[in-house]
């Protein structure tokens, strides 16, 4: 699992390979100290992607973590929720790469949160695009 910048990327790239991405789940961060829209795709070549555009977290936050979570009000202390890594920026295009093993039709809301600190920065429930 990992995370970079669309930015990363290069001018006018794609994060993906090649092949067609896929939309999988969408979804719109709420929260008091974290916003963003959420875009989860899939491709052949890639894999699952979790996108959070426009994203703003707050600044000065130590140790702000993304995860997938099967509650959809965001509880990551159980055993049903997925580190999908540590956030390097507070604004922009986030991407996450999602490990194969996840479940995805089984996680209900991406979470962004203060492990440090155990605080729920911003949830945003997943609606899943039918196939």
């Amino acid at each position: 699992m990992g995370i970079h910048s669309a930015a990363d990327c290069g001018e006018g790239s794609t994060v993906h390979g090649q092949g067609e991405d896929t939309v999988v789940a969408t979804g719109v961060i709420i929260g008091p100290e974290a916003k963003g829209t959420v875009t989860i795709t899939s491709s052949d070549t890639s894999g699952i992607t979790v996108h959070i555009e426009d994203a703003w977290i707050a600044p000065g936050a130590p140790d702000v973590r993304v995860y997938l979570s099967a509650d959809r009000g965001g509880d990551v202390t159980t055993g049903a929720s997925v580190e999908l890594g540590i956030v390097t920026a507070l604004t922009g295009h986030l991407v996450f790469a999602v490990a194969p093993a996840v479940g995805l039709s089984a996680m209900r809301s991406l979470v962004v949160y203060c492990k440090v600190y155990s605080v729920l920065f911003g949830v945003a429930p997943l609606e899943h695009v039918a196939a």
